[in-house]
């Protein structure tokens, strides 16, 4: 016979906390264009503790009961608890999906289904390089599940270990897990700091918030006391520690870690039993409203996230009033696959184990078939048009073109007969040496970029670092991951004291032009001849999605824009680089010519890549199915051989024949 355990209110309330802290997160209500709730994120470390605290309760007192555990009944549980309200929620949302994301984001939704069902959702994520806090991440239908494999992998461990500690090492429970709790947190604060992403999807990094659950259940089924003395308030305190948390914490906290300390343990004191506790603000939770939605927590949490995330796919821009109604909407929905899913099939009676779980795996094994079918192109799009938007749309393609440049180009000088033109400067640099490696110019000059000999992804070498490469010989310059430095090493030294021609071209700032002058100076005395190369033109960015001008189009009318509408959107596009750009790269050229030297030259991207006299900037090749750019301002592999070709033929950098 199942012991049944004591029902506690307090635990529905901090559900109901932490799903409306989660739910705010993701709603990035915004005000005066500042995003809110931004450490909402830290509703989902309450549901741990409270997963740790509620699955531990009913082993540890199963095994202190009986001295065993019943390993078919604590797994039928779980899988009825979790599996219906996520296939009802796979099974309704997949026609959804198919209609509203693009070819390959369908097939990226259809990958995520499959980890999903397999609890796998938080490896999948991660080696899909998905950061959770960034704002692309809103756009992954099933995104949220990550934690719900935290949860899984969690369940399949914590019998076996809690069986493995009563045989073995004589019920030393409370010595394991904090053993288990001291190591989790050491990993937990080590990786946040190294990688984020990591640390952030990995059990191992997590199991520390789990144990602070199971610590607490531990205690109370051995009616072990943890004595507050005369502390009367402590849930109203842990209250405040979860509050404080849900205000201070954002995307820059070092999360998860020993700062995530004062929600978890925030959470701990409300679960632990205090005799003497006396409720002044923790009471306002216990209201029937409150516990309600904490009993919909689950259903509410699954819901909520594809809905926006399909709002999000089909708006380039949000509105407080569409959010809000959408939030209601998940929670009416919510309301239905609690009643009519959620609850039914947790009644055994209601479905048996043999009517359930032939119910169960039929389902899997159609949607899984149906998912491998479309990730293997077994089924596709029947329409072209989509898929050719799908393509020119895929971002990670284009990235990924882009990083193999980077990291495959030889940058070690060759010691030929040849000229070595130095291209310094950042991401738009590369952009800058992939399209003079296509052209011409390389017949007549050895071309590199300022990079060590074997090159990282994103090590991107910026004009700050060179000035204090010219001055203090310093070969270091800093990466965008926060405390570590990329190292350039000898090689950079070798390529600027053996080229003769520097090509400056990077993203120009204010900042940069403050110290272009002296750069020029200490480049001149060196007998370098200097080329100053300008900003490219760059796209205003909308939405979520940070689509440029182009690619919003594509998103809007899922098709190719016709001729006028391609020349609408360019003029544009042209209107917003003068708004925005032509006045830096007029300060640019400024600079360059006061030296009024033969051997500092100014060199206009834009010149290949606008038409001044059309009043319009390139972003789409019909005759070779080629956009321009496939974010902000990074051009295409495509592009880079388009515009190899424009400059050969209209001797873009030519000039630098007389600079000899």
């Amino acid at each position: 016979m199942k012991n049944k355990l004591s029902y506690r209110g307090e635990v529905d309330a901090l559900r109901a906390l932490a799903i409306l802290f989660v739910v705010l997160y993701h709603s990035r209500f915004t005000f005066n264009e500042n995003i809110l709730f931004k450490g909402g994120y830290i509703g989902v470390d309450v549901f741990f503790v409270i997963s740790g605290y509620l699955i531990s309760r009913l082993i540890f007192s199963e095994i202190h009961i009986q001295g065993k555990v019943d390993f078919l009944h604590f797994f039928n549980k779980r899988i009825r608890r979790i599996f219906p309200a996520l296939i009802f929620l796979i099974l309704s949302i997949s026609p959804v999906a198919y209609i509203i994301l693009m070819p390959q984001d369908f097939i990226e939704y259809c990958e995520s289904v499959l980890s999903s069902l397999f609890f796998s959702s938080n490896i999948y994520f991660y080696f899909d390089q998905i950061t959770y806090a960034a704002e692309s991440s809103l756009l992954k239908p099933l995104l949220h599940t990550w934690s719900l494999g935290i949860e899984e992998q969690f369940y399949l461990i914590l019998p076996f270990l809690v069986v493995l500690i009563f045989k073995l090492f004589n019920k030393k429970y409370l010595i394991c897990l904090i053993l288990l709790f001291s190591l989790s947190l050491l990993f937990a604060e080590y990786f946040t700091n190294i990688n984020k992403n990591l640390s952030f999807y990995f059990l191992q990094n997590r199991l520390w918030e789990i144990s602070i659950g199971a610590i607490i259940a531990l205690f109370e089924v051995s009616n072990k006391k943890i004595n507050f003395g005369n502390f009367k308030y402590s849930n109203d305190f842990g209250l405040a520690l979860i509050l404080f948390s849900f205000f201070y914490f954002d995307a820059n906290t070092a999360h998860p870690g020993l700062i995530t300390l004062i929600p978890t343990l925030g959470t701990a004191l409300v679960l632990i039993k205090n005799e003497n506790n006396q409720e002044l603000i923790f009471k306002y939770l216990h209201v029937e409203i409150v516990k309600k939605i904490g009993v919909l927590s689950y259903s509410f949490y699954l819901w909520h996230f594809p809905i926006l995330a399909f709002y999000r796919h089909k708006n380039i821009d949000e509105n407080n009033l569409h959010i809000t109604v959408l939030i209601f909407l998940s929670l009416a929905v919510s309301v239905f696959s609690y009643k009519f899913v959620e609850a039914p099939f947790r009644n055994i009676e209601m479905f048996g184990n043999k009517l359930f779980y032939n119910i169960l795996i039929f389902l899997i094994l159609i949607i899984s078939t149906i998912s491998i079918l479309f990730i293997t192109k077994s089924i596709t799009y029947a329409s072209n048009d989509k898929e050719n938007v799908s393509y020119l749309l895929d971002k990670s393609r284009y990235r990924q073109e882009h990083l193999n440049f980077e990291v495959s180009y030889d940058y070690k000088l060759k010691n030929n007969k040849k000229e070595t033109i130095l291209i310094v400067g950042n991401s738009h640099a590369e952009d800058l040496l992939q399209i003079l490696s296509f052209s011409d110019i390389q017949n007549n000059y050895e071309i590199t970029l300022t990079s060590s000999e074997v090159r990282e992804e994103d090590m991107n070498y910026q004009i700050s670092c060179f000035e204090k490469l010219l001055f203090e010989e310093d070969t270091k310059c800093p990466s965008s991951v926060q405390g570590k430095d990329f190292e350039f090493g000898p090689n950079i030294l070798n390529q600027y004291r053996n080229s003769k021609y520097i090509l400056l071209a990077t993203r120009w700032s204010v900042n940069d032009l403050k110290r272009l002058e002296k750069i020029i100076i200490k480049l001149v005395e060196d007998r370098k001849k200097v080329i100053i190369v300008s900003n490219s033109p760059e796209s205003e960015v909308f939405g979520v999605k940070k689509l440029n001008i182009f690619d919003k189009f594509l998103i809007e009318n899922k098709r190719l824009p016709i001729p006028s509408e391609l020349l609408d959107l360019e003029k544009e596009f042209y209107a917003y680089y003068i708004k925005t750009q032509e006045d830096l790269n007029n300060e640019i050229k400024k600079i360059v010519y006061s030296f009024k030297s033969s051997d500092v030259r100014f060199a206009d991207r834009t010149e290949f890549m606008c038409i001044f006299d059309e009043k319009r900037c390139l972003l789409y090749f019909y005759e070779f199915n080629a956009k321009i750019f496939w974010d902000y301002g990074h051009i295409t592999k495509e592009s880079s051989k388009i515009f190899a070709d424009i400059i050969d033929s209209n001797n873009w950098i030519n000039f630098i024949e007389t600079m000899k």
